[in-house]
């Protein structure tokens, strides 16, 4: 599979497993509103009426949640792949 190919299914993967994953939570937020408010967000999209409540708990709690544990999640298999090199583990 080619490197490009390969980059393209998981940056897909991570921003789909993102959008599922800020909708979950004690106030479940659809999917689909999740999506029209960060496309709101980006001035991509305008929306009539914003639940206020949503946009506050998804960007104010849920998403800098999922950007510390996307690099979190970097910063391991980073310091995994060093530590593997260091001690000759295959």
């Amino acid at each position: 599979m080619p490197k490009a190919i390969a980059y393209t299914t998981l940056s897909v993967s991570i921003l789909i497993a993102g959008i599922f994953s800020i909708g979950l939570g004690a106030v479940p937020i659809p999917a689909s509103e999740v999506f029209l408010l960060v496309l709101h967000k980006l001035g991509i999209y305008h929306m009539q009426q914003v639940n206020q409540q949503h946009d506050v708990i998804i960007f104010i709690v849920r998403f800098p949640r999922l950007i510390l544990a996307i690099l979190v999640g970097a910063a391991l298999g980073i310091s995994g792949a060093a530590i593997q090199g260091i001690s000759v583990i295959h």
